[in-house]
């Protein structure tokens, strides 16, 4: 069982960056358990960057004084008979002199500001008080045990308990706090073995993607002596027997190399507890596809190993294939379920050799089918829960039911169905929420869930299949009162007449003066939903006064496939124009004004932001991007990059190469433009968007910037693409965003 945690993320930059000495803690940490015996040899941390900085002397305009100097050098590219000028590809050499420099004037002219806001420790106080609640993780069962995560409230990292029911309080199983008291190592998942003998925890070095495993003994609470290491993305798959479990696995990169080489040359081990790590036998490869990468299953009798392949990161795509391997068969060669990477595939579960997949194939909103192991072949398939009306989400099986949560106008619905897809019955939900199904063992007579919306935090609720009610299993209480805060589902026109639903949460009783500070994200890639859920940073904005605008823009999975497809590759400027008419319309219906409408968001929603800001800069008064894909013309070389062209196209097609040069935002900053106050965000063990993406939008935006708005780079030190390691540095990241959000927008706190 997995259990998935909120992101958080880190502190604000007190001093001269580490820069890659982050890194290097990974590398050296993580090679005293290495799991590749066909490592390549170590080398010194620089990574190979295309050109040098040049020695001399300042840009042709020179960017305002109180800006860190960044030599533009002459890098020119031609790219399908365009030139296209890179001036900062110096900053892509995370590790060199020139780079590390011009950091540390860069933190030391964020801290120098950040110093200047009187509201700063404010701000943290209050967003303290708002985190400060109880929250739990839905509990989960493996034999007699029940498994769940809780944070106290202020807890840095949150603690795995044991208990014996569902309710009770249990007992500490392992305190991540413990674990890792300086925060360098931060909770990333968790496995428990089928009868709950033991627990295999994931600990993420700084920040960053890489995870380590290790194993604890449920009876004893002691550590096994067993870490495996070079580990991304996926969670490990135990056996039935208890005695190891499957796992994915990346070679081990260069020493330096660990945020830029590309994800290549994925593995499927198995891991015998107490043996060598490095001679763990590899039972699934293609090597014949070094960017496949490779997400484990074994079925809950134990009997088959199920792998869910996709072409770079699993699930970014939106298509997979999936291969089953008999392990009770010598000898036996994996059997395909689904080939060809024509749809999305997900495993569910099994009934012997039947196997249940949910997938797009025949059908843009999704279904369940079912596939016999012995006649795989497509029309043999039977469709257990046919295409509605609704986008299918996540299902999964709960006791002898199929739960299956589904989107409408992206608030979620919940059903149970029979295994055979009868007896459909309806999971009332307690309002315009966020719902999701949790995997239950099969001599279970009930199903547990999660629901959140804006209003209320994350809450486990237990569903009865004989009784069909409802009852939560522990339920937080939240540190702000919901009850004077109102959520409108709304309606606007993108660029092109097309109806776009947003989320508007604010007081009750608004006055639509123009006057509100509003605080408008989004997301619109991948085949992500935007749906309400509960942040305590969200909730206390709100009770300051702040409106909360969450457009579902085309680029995302609110409708199903043909949403998503409608914004990508060529058709990408799509998510942008629609969230620039969300704007738009917050400002035509006198929610706000420009001078009072902040933009924020973070990976794909950083490009998102940062797009706009780059293509409407007098609609927005501040703009903060957290690791954004920012240089769209070389995103493809580093980390996970290269699965990403699904969505972005790619730079080496020319119909795609025009439409990212079009709108990539560090090729679209404009000299002599005045910017909307912008705060650039980024953890330096980043290896999922690598830093440099930030590194050169800063630079050229303060190069560029002509207005009095400031150009701020925020360096998180031990951080990677999720943010930082714990709660207090998470705590002090939100007050230094939205003190910088608030003084843009001229408002004070409460």
């Amino acid at each position: 069982m997995t259990l998935a945690f909120a992101s958080r993320r880190a502190p604000p930059p007190g001093g001269p960056p580490r820069g890659v000495l982050g890194l290097l803690t990974i590398s050296l940490a993580l090679s005293a358990a290495a799991c590749e015996p066909d490592a390549p040899p170590p080398r010194h941390p620089r990574p190979a960057a295309s050109a040098a900085p040049p020695p001399a002397p300042a840009p042709a305009e020179p960017p305002p004084a109180a800006y860190p100097l960044a030599p533009k050098s002459g890098v020119v590219d031609t790219l399908h008979g365009v030139r296209v000028a890179d001036p900062y590809r110096w900053l892509e050499d995370l590790g060199s002199e020139p780079t590390r420099a011009w950091l540390g004037a860069e933190a030391a002219l964020t801290r120098r500001w950040f110093e200047g806001v009187p509201t700063r420790e404010r701000i943290g106080q209050q967003i303290a008080a708002a985190q400060n609640y109880e929250r739990t993780w839905p509990p989960r069962r493996a034999g007699a045990r029940w498994f769940s995560v809780r944070n106290s409230g202020l807890q840095d990292q949150p603690v795995l308990y044991v208990a014996d029911a569902p309710t009770a309080e249990g007992k500490p199983l392992v305190d991540f706090n413990q674990v890792s008291p300086d925060g360098r190592l931060a909770f990333a998942g968790l496995r428990v073995s089928p009868r709950g003998a033991y627990v295999a925890y994931g600990l993420s070095h700084g920040g960053s993607d890489w995870v380590e495993w290790r194993v604890r003994e449920v009876a004893t609470g002691r550590d096994l002596p067993d870490r495996v290491a070079w580990a991304k993305y996926y969670a490990p798959a135990w056996s039935q027997d208890e005695k190891g479990f499957y796992y994915s696995v990346f070679p081990r990169p260069p020493f330096g190399q660990e945020l830029t080489a590309k994800d290549l040359n994925c593995r499927v081990r198995l891991h015998r507890l107490g043996a060598d790590p490095s001679a763990d036998p590899v039972v699934y490869e293609r090597p014949e596809h070094p960017t496949w990468q490779f997400e484990p299953h074994t079925t809950e009798d134990g009997r088959y190993l199920v792998v869910t392949t996709g072409d770079g990161q699993v699930g970014d795509r939106g298509v997979e294939e999936i291969h089953v391997l008999d392990l009770g068969a010598k000898g036996a060669k994996p059997v395909a379920l689904a080939e060809g990477f024509d749809a999305e595939y997900s495993y569910v579960t099994s009934e012997g050799p039947t196997f249940y997949l949910k997938t797009t194939n025949g059908a843009p909103k999704g279904r369940v089918v079912a596939v016999d192991l012995r006649s795989p072949a497509r029309a043999s398939w039977k469709t257990v829960i046919p295409q509605g009306d609704a986008v299918l989400g996540a299902v999964e099986r709960a006791g002898d039911r199929l739960i299956a949560s589904s989107l409408v106008d992206a608030s979620s619905r919940l059903s149970a169905y029979k295994l055979d897809g009868k007896g459909k019955a309806e999971i009332a939900l307690p309002g315009v929420g966020t719902a999701f199904p949790v995997a239950t063992p099969r001599d279970e007579r009930s199903a547990v869930y999660l629901y959140s919306s804006f209003e209320v935090p994350p809450t486990s609720y237990r569903y009865d299949f004989a009784t069909g009610a409802s009852e939560p299993l522990r339920k937080p209480k939240a540190a702000i009162d919901p009850g004077g805060l109102e959520t409108r589902r709304v309606f606007y026109e993108g660029k092109d007449g097309t109806r776009v639903p947003m989320f508007l949460v604010h007081k009750k009783g608004l006055a639509p003066d123009g006057e509100s500070p509003t605080y408008l994200t989004g997301y619109g890639g991948f085949g992500i939903s935007m749906t309400p859920f509960y942040d305590a940073t969200y909730a206390w904005w709100l009770g300051a006064g702040g409106v909360l605008a969450v457009p579902c823009v085309r680029g995302g999975g609110e409708y199903g496939e043909a949403w998503a497809r409608a914004a990508e590759k060529t058709k990408k400027q799509v998510t942008f124009d629609d969230f620039i008419a969300a704007a738009e319309w917050l400002v035509a219906q006198k929610i706000t004004s420009p001078r009072r409408l902040a933009i924020a968001g973070a990976s794909n929603g950083g490009l998102l932001v940062a797009a706009a800001a780059t293509q409407r800069p007098d609609l927005f008064a501040a703009v903060v991007v957290e690791a954004g894909v920012l240089d769209m013309l070389r995103f493809h070389l580093t980390g996970q990059g290269e699965g990403w062209t699904g969505a972005y196209g790619s730079p080496e097609a020319p119909d795609e190469f025009r439409a990212l040069f079009a709108y990539s935002p560090v090729h679209n900053v404009k000299p002599g433009a005045r910017y909307p106050a912008t705060l650039v965000v980024t953890g330096e063990n980043d290896g999922r968007v690598a830093p440099w993406h930030s590194f050169k939008f800063a630079a050229a935006l303060q190069a560029a910037q002509a207005g009095p708005a400031p150009v701020l780079l925020y360096l998180e030190t031990m951080a990677g693409h999720a943010g930082g390691t714990t709660l207090s540095a998470a705590i002090r990241n939100k007050a230094d965003k939205y003190a910088f959000v608030m003084r843009a927008l001229e408002v004070q706190p409460p």
